[in-house]
């Protein structure tokens, strides 16, 4: 039997999978990034949201990766409401610079 790992490694090959799974690496990073800041700060979902003039169930799209085609500006808005900024990042990662692969 495989593991996860070598099951990732082998699909990878497909570069229509290897876009996908770099994408929802994406948004779970952006999701721990904000859940991770609104806790640290002790604050609610709800606060964020008030304070991001967005709603509480937004937030929690935001926090569990399931935004699915947010607005960046909304994201924004979450982020600054955390005093956090949004930055934009060469597209091609770390793995593939050094693998010449999209993902592990």
């Amino acid at each position: 039997m495989k593991t996860h790992r070598e099951y990732v490694r082998k699909t990878c090959a497909d570069k229509s999978f290897a876009l996908d799974y770099e994408s929802a690496r994406q948004q779970i990073r952006i999701a721990h990034g904000i859940r991770a800041a609104r806790e640290d700060r002790g604050l609610t979902q709800r606060a964020v949201a008030e304070a991001a003039g967005a709603t509480q169930q937004m937030v929690s799209r935001i926090e569990n990766a399931s935004a699915g085609n947010m607005p960046h500006s909304t994201i924004c808005e979450v982020a600054a409401a955390l005093e956090m900024d949004v930055r934009l990042l060469p597209k091609r990662t770390t793995i593939e610079r050094a693998t010449g692969r999209l993902c592990p």
